[in-house]
């Protein structure tokens, strides 16, 4: 079985958390951590995060801090990390 990684970003900007809108036309919209799968290139999980935070809101983020790790039975790990972004954000309503 393949062990896949996942990260999550808890960002601030300016003091303010930041939660991109997400949906589908004809659907409620929500608001989600930006995230997903640490891939084989990501050196680690703040590497991942970074490129997370580029491709889902075009931001860039300072250091970040990891404040949770979940590790499953079979081995995946899911982090959680803080940090501070500039930029982009993506939040506009679908």
């Amino acid at each position: 079985m393949k062990v896949r990684h996942n990260i999550r970003a808890v960002l601030l900007d300016g003091g303010q958390l930041v939660f991109p809108r997400r949906g589908w036309p004809g659907h409620t919209s929500y608001y989600t951590t930006v995230g997903g799968g640490v891939e084989a290139e990501d050196a680690d999980f703040e590497a991942a995060l970074r490129r997370e935070v580029r491709e889902e809101i075009g931001a860039t983020i300072g250091p970040a801090s990891e404040f949770l790790t979940l590790t499953e039975p079979e081995g995946h790990r899911r982090a959680a990390l803080l940090s501070r972004c500039r930029g982009g954000h993506g939040s506009q309503p679908p």
